[in-house]
């Protein structure tokens, strides 16, 4: 394993994911070594990493994470021979073509995989809608916007993918006037003939907590909303009045706030809890990692395979492993270990963050 130092919160995913791998593999009893070899973020250290691990002897390489070094790691003659799960996605061109020819595959972790994973929900959970995205002026709507658009693939190519950008009251009325009319659910067709059934979009909401307080108020309250930000403070008080209304689904993404950021994150004690969610969710991902990683000889060559797992049901495509879907239930045993994550890095453990019951960890 290529974990990551690093000080912040990208740190404590690397080490929440380790800890994921490491707990699985104490868990199935394996008698296979487990060896993990430090990189500092840097290509060149990522690239020593790997072939040392390969001079070893390893049979399975599991990362780099940042996707700098995998893009690197992808142009070793290495890569060519030892199966190896990548934990970042890489724009590569050639990168698609090589997936299957060569044993490389990925596995994805990090904002853009969590963006995704709420573009599959949406088509999940709401079939034959379209997607509204709701924009929030500035830097945070934009890097929502981006991601989504770029991870989320229509399936029927029916769907359809608007994005609008709100910048004030007149828009905030256009907009309901405009989702309003989409929920009639009829239609005439052109000719006059039967009436044609159509179905209201779900709306994802791209900004901080105000945003999406404003957008719960605009939107009709008939249609699913999911909010994929809150505010730099967490889960503030316009927040959490969220959670209680009807038809909204509500995600933590603490990832992306600090990436929006460009600094340290904020650990204020209310901003905890979502920090705690974002990396149970990241351990469950590195427990999920070391079992399809035990399992290869079952998916090794084929073109789809899927695994139930912690974080999600967890698919093989041309190699690429996609979490579809967000964990409905975290094994209860898998808080331990990042409780004393939480207190390393100075947030509240994830029991008092979250209370008794581990589903109020899922926002």
């Amino acid at each position: 394993v290529l974990p990551l130092d690093a000080e912040g919160y990208l740190g404590e995913v690397a080490n929440a994911f380790l800890e994921g791998f490491a707990q699985s593999a104490e868990r199935y009893g394996d008698v296979f070594t487990l060896e993990t070899y430090r990189t500092d973020g840097a290509p060149a250290s990522a690239e020593l990493a790997y072939r040392q691990a390969v001079a070893d002897g390893a049979r399975f390489v599991v990362g780099p994470l940042l996707r700098s070094s995998v893009e690197l790691v992808t142009a070793l003659e290495e890569a060519e021979t030892v199966p190896t799960l990548l934990l970042q996605d890489t724009p590569r061109p050639t990168f698609a073509g090589q997936l299957g020819a060569l044993p490389l595959y990925t596995y994805p972790l990090g904002a853009e995989a969590e963006v995704e994973q709420f573009g599959a929900l949406a088509v999940a959970e709401h079939p034959r809608r379209d997607i509204y995205i709701l924009a929030q002026p500035g830097g945070l709507g934009r890097r929502l916007v981006a991601m989504f658009s770029r991870r989320w693939t229509p399936q029927p190519a029916a769907y359809a993918l608007r994005v609008r950008t709100v910048t004030n009251a007149e828009a905030w009325i256009e907009l309901h006037k405009e989702l309003r009319d989409l929920l009639d659910d009829t239609k005439a067709a052109d000719d006059g003939g039967p009436r044609e059934k159509i179905h209201p979009p779900a709306v994802f909401v791209a900004g901080d907590a105000e945003f999406a307080s404003q957008a719960r108020a605009s939107v009709p309250t008939a249609l699913p909303v999911y909010v994929l930000a809150s505010s730099a403070g967490g889960l503030d008080g316009s927040g959490r009045s969220l959670l209680g209304l009807s038809g909204v689904r509500y995600f933590e993404m603490p990832y992306v706030l600090e990436l929006q950021r460009g600094g340290q994150p904020q650990l204020a004690a209310d901003y905890a809890r979502g920090i705690a969610a974002g990396l149970q969710r990241y351990l469950a991902a590195g427990a999920d990692a070391y079992s399809i990683v035990r399992r290869s000889p079952y998916w090794g060559g084929a073109r789809s395979w899927s695994y139930a797992g912690l974080s999600g049901t967890i698919v093989l495509r041309d190699g690429r492993f996609i979490r579809s879907g967000v964990p409905l239930e975290i094994d209860e045993g898998l808080l331990t270990p990042l409780d004393s994550l939480a207190e390393q890095a100075g947030f509240i453990p994830a029991a008092e963050a979250c209370g008794a019951d581990v589903a109020d960890c899922e926002l």
